[in-house]
């Protein structure tokens, strides 16, 4: 099953959605690995039309690329596999939507994007800053990813919005507590034309609105917040995102797969109206 407006072939669309069903890591509840197609079901619930870009996304060009079948034997074959396919359609010039899978999945996303965009910024939405060095033995996992990050880029190009669980107090003027949009207006200031890498983890919703997630933290924003801050983005070169962590085994109920696929829908018009420009 899949989204009724990926109506595009691979040739023609400007932008490609893909599958990374990847939780190995996972810590405290797994499942994220279901997620893409979870959100592919609750596509069957949504409309064409964006209230909040004022599009519909029919209008453009987009194809499902389905899930990566992934290497599970070592992390690093996994990651290898991960950015192969990733290369793959950033040497078409295809805009890319990563549906995973847990958050640690962005670390070779994003070792990839950066041989094509080296003054690459990533902007994380999350609960948690991801940022210690090692948990539970594991270097690679979804409680690392942004320490990873921070060994490819500067830490002044990591813009963190949304936080409200980490390991230490904030350790640079780029974390920003409790809040997604309104740090946005200074960070377009920082960021200016170039390249930019959209990472949502989708526990920065509060768990009391979303509690279909690996990892819940309460006190998060709300949907309006989150789709508002989506719509903001439009203003930043945004080449590609990420929307992780949506655990559909946590709660099976398909209203999150649901919301899940209306988030998916706005990221996806944030990709397209930046080629429509």
């Amino acid at each position: 099953m899949g989204f009724e407006f990926t109506n595009s072939s691979l040739k023609d669309a400007q932008v490609v959605i893909l599958g990374i069903p990847f939780d190995r890591t996972s810590s405290y509840m797994g499942g994220c690995r279901f997620a893409p197609q979870f959100i592919r079901i609750g596509g069957e619930n949504i409309e064409a039309y964006s209230p909040y870009f004022n599009e519909h996304i029919t209008k453009y060009a987009i194809h499902d690329a389905g899930d990566v079948l992934l290497d599970y034997s070592t992390v690093k074959q996994t990651f290898n596999q991960i950015r192969r396919k990733i290369r793959k359609y950033l040497q078409a010039k295809k805009k890319l939507l990563i549906l995973g899978g847990e958050h640690t999945i962005t670390i070779p996303i994003i070792q990839e994007f950066l041989r094509f965009y080296p003054n690459l910024y990533i902007i994380q939405l999350d609960a948690h800053s991801d940022t210690r060095d090692t948990f539970l033995g594991e270097k690679f996992c979804h409680a690392t990813v942004i320490k990873r990050i921070s060994e490819m880029v500067s830490t002044e190009r990591i813009i963190q919005l949304g936080l409200r669980s980490l390991t230490v107090s904030p350790q640079n003027p780029n974390q920003f507590l409790f809040t997604v949009l309104e740090p946005i207006y200074k960070i377009k200031d920082i960021i200016k034309e170039s390249p930019c890498y959209l990472t949502l983890d989708i526990d920065v919703i509060d768990c009391g609105l979303f509690p279909a997630v690996q990892t819940p933290v309460p006190g998060g924003i709300d949907y309006k917040e989150l789709f508002n801050a989506i719509y903001e983005f439009r203003k930043i070169n945004i080449v590609g995102c990420d929307l992780v962590e949506y655990s559909p085994l946590v709660m099976p109920n398909l209203n999150y797969a649901s919301v899940a696929a209306e988030i998916t829908r706005e990221l996806l018009l944030l990709l397209c109206h930046k080629l429509s420009l």
